[in-house]
Order: C-alpha cells, then structure tokens, then sequence
C-alpha cells in the first residue's frame, strides 16, 4: 500500500540525496527512495511538477536502476515509472526517450518478473502518454536497434 506521506516535501528532497536517496549507492536506500518517489507520485504530484527540471535526472537515475543487476532495485524501479506515468501522465513525455530503450530492453529480461513489469510499465506508459510521440520514439529505438546490428 502506497500511503500519503506526513512530510512529502521533506521525505521527497531526503529521497533526492546522494547520500541516502536515489543517488546513493546503497541498494537498499535506492529502494526506499523509490518507494518515496511512488508514495509521491500518487499523492503529492504537485512536489513533482514543482522541481520539473530534476525529472531528467530523476528518470536517468531510474533508467540506471531499472537496468540494475539486483531484481529488486530493478524491479521497483520499473514500477515506480509506471506510476509517474500513471500520475504524471504527459509530463513524462520529454523523458521518453530515455526510458523506452530501457523498458524494452527489461520488457526481453530473462528474468520473469522483471519482464513482466516492464511490460506492464509500457503498457502504462502506452496509455497515458500521446500515441503520436510514443510511436516515434519506438520507431526511433527500432531504428536505432538495426543501425546496430
């Protein structure tokens, strides 16, 4: 259950920290801050749409742990940009880029739970985001995934 926070603003900037946030390199502060992260996307989004300039930074340091060798971080992770863009919803639309080259590459994960939360976070993401630009940045990603080859 993802309950309101008694002090969003504060528990969302200790969240941010390096030392004990989502920077950290603790995996088990990364979780927590990802669960700060979620408990604020549901319930106190305006925090976020507040400091919309450090949602770059927050989504590449998510996409970094989404694509994280621990299945929880990994894990929590994806969930976490599945409810931002449950909550958020066009305002994610900027970060994009960054997380669909992430969400795919998870959404083909040997790992069974990790796969299916990507799945359910481009299903999301699908689903409130516009169709026009989730279509060219999967079509930008295809072409970059045969430029590859």
């Amino acid at each position: 259950q993802l309950e309101p926070l008694e002090k969003p603003e504060k528990e969302y900037k200790k969240s941010l920290s390096k030392n004990q946030g989502i920077y950290s390199e603790d995996w088990f502060d990364q979780f927590e801050a990802c669960n700060v992260i979620r408990r604020v996307c549901k319930h106190h989004q305006s925090i976020i749409l507040q400091t919309g300039n450090s949602l770059q930074s927050l989504v590449g340091t998510l996409s970094k742990h989404a694509d994280s060798l621990r299945s929880a971080v990994s894990r929590i992770a994806l969930m976490t940009f599945a409810d931002m863009f449950q909550t958020l919803k066009r305002v994610m639309e900027p970060c994009l880029v960054s997380i669909v080259k992430t969400l795919i590459k998870r959404a083909s994960d040997t790992n069974h739970f990790i796969a299916e939360e990507a799945d359910k976070c481009l299903a999301i993401m699908v689903q409130n985001c516009q169709e026009s630009k989730v279509l060219q940045v999967l079509q930008m990603q295809n072409m970059n995934s045969r430029s590859n080859l």
